[in-house]
């Protein structure tokens, strides 16, 4: 909304990108890296395996 001073843009981008985005300081908002390094250990993994994001 205009009235609120905020632009959010919306992106669809494959996660491993996503992962090496960060990693190359292109993602550098801590609130999204933080959303995305638990998406990458409790959303993006076969259950009951523990991944380490590439980070």
């Amino acid at each position: 909304m205009i009235d609120e001073g905020e632009d959010i843009t919306v992106l669809e981008i494959d996660f491993s990108n996503v992962l090496s985005m960060i990693n190359s300081g292109k993602i550098c908002d801590g609130k999204t890296i933080m959303l995305l390094q638990y998406a990458a250990l409790h959303i993006f993994t076969e259950p009951n395996t523990k991944v380490s994001p590439q980070l």
